[in-house]
């Protein structure tokens, strides 16, 4: 007995002083490490919690700022991921948060800045354009002057001298048309309507039903939320030293990716005939909210124009894209529907036109602003 004393006095004694090693040694990375921090291009200094969004953005790809820009770009990106990135919107659960900074800025209502009207043209009636679509349209990696709606703005203006051309970006990050609609929707029912209004689409829809299936998107993001606003509100079994968040000292050297999405899980496809299915899926979601879309803008007399956006991916090693680009121009068959998939391919290279693995560059979107701006001009009287 005596001996089973010892050995569990033993025991005892050496996890007692783990217990207590590990206490010192988080206490002294508290005190002697600096939570990590980034500076924004106008000299902002804000701790580091998110996602470092610039690490993915190819310096090389900027053709009309330096590097020192582009990093400034970048910079200016990590602050908004901070930030918190969203903010509620009644109609589609979640929009743009807003933000201003140097190199990128949002509006309290989710849109995100455009060059200013030319002020020669003050005299000129308005001719607004509203376009919605997802991270791509948003300009994502840019800054507000080199957006497609921003570069579709200047060369509109350039052409039509009879006008003040006014571009507004309703793209929203991670949005597939289901919510391009909401957010159309919530925009015509305020009663001022633009002049013509154009949709970009091609990516987001098909990955989010293939990948997360047919609920709302960002409806994950939001649901999480609400479930820990609940919990904090009723209160927790845990006891606060024992949980780990955003001041937990380990996290001081090794910064966690805190994006929201990391705790969510979505349902895996279990097969290739799965995957098939909702590819399928996608195309009937995304040709029926185009109906949806085209009936709205010819109840208000808004002349809407539709693109299939290019990808930066080989559709032949991904069937659900392949399905979803084959069959969406197939069977659209509005006057106003554009597959301009290729295009980027066509006028310029990969490494040109992209920014990183899927949003254009300064010169991709300035390549989709000029065929844009082609396309509309055909219908627009001098």
């Amino acid at each position: 007995m005596q001996t089973i004393g010892k050995i569990y006095s033993i025991i005892g004694t050496l996890f007692l002083t783990t217990v207590l090693m590990i206490l010192a040694i988080l206490f002294s990375i508290d005190a002697l490490i600096a939570e990590p921090e980034i500076e924004s291009a106008d000299g902002t200094v804000t701790r580091y919690v998110g996602r470092l969004y610039s690490s993915s953005f190819d310096l090389d790809s900027y053709h009309y700022v330096n590097k020192e820009t582009a990093k400034e770009i970048g910079q200016d990106y990590d602050v908004y991921s901070v930030s918190g990135h969203w903010q509620v919107s009644g109609w589609t659960l979640l929009t743009n948060r807003e933000f201003s900074s140097k190199h990128l800025n949002i509006t309290d209502k989710g849109l995100r800045h455009t060059v200013a009207p030319d002020e020669r043209y003050n005299e000129q009636p308005p001719f607004v354009i509203w376009t919605f679509g997802g991270s791509t349209m948003f300009g994502w990696g840019m800054s507000d002057g080199y957006t497609l709606p921003s570069l579709l703005q200047v060369d509109l203006q350039e052409r039509l001298l009879d006008y003040q051309v006014q571009v507004l970006n309703f793209g929203v990050p991670s949005y597939t048309s289901a919510q391009e609609l909401a957010l159309f929707m919530d925009n015509v029912r305020d009663g001022e309507h633009p002049n013509l209004v154009l949709f970009l689409n091609g990516l987001n829809d098909p990955v989010h039903i293939v990948r997360r299936g047919t609920n709302t998107p960002l409806e994950p993001e939001v649901e999480l939320a609400w479930e820990n606003w609940i919990k904090e509100l009723v209160g927790s079994s845990t006891d606060p030293w024992l949980s780990v968040g955003r001041s937990f000292p380990l996290f001081k050297i090794f910064p966690p990716n805190l994006s929201i999405r990391q705790t969510i899980e979505f349902d895996e496809v279990e097969s290739d005939d799965e995957l098939l299915e909702h590819a399928y899926e996608a195309v009937e979601h995304y040709l029926f909210n185009l109906d949806v879309m085209i009936y709205i803008a010819e109840t208000y007399d808004i002349p809407a124009y539709f693109f299939l956006q290019p990808l930066r991916v080989n559709l032949e090693n991904l069937s659900y894209f392949s399905i979803f680009y084959n069959e969406v121009p197939e069977r659209v068959t509005h006057p106003n529907f554009y597959d301009i998939s290729d295009a980027l391919w066509v006028f310029a290279s990969e490494s040109e036109s992209f920014v990183d693995n899927g949003h254009y560059s300064d010169k991709g979107n300035e390549i989709l602003a000029e065929i844009i701006a082609e396309i509309i001009l055909q219908d627009i009287a001098p």
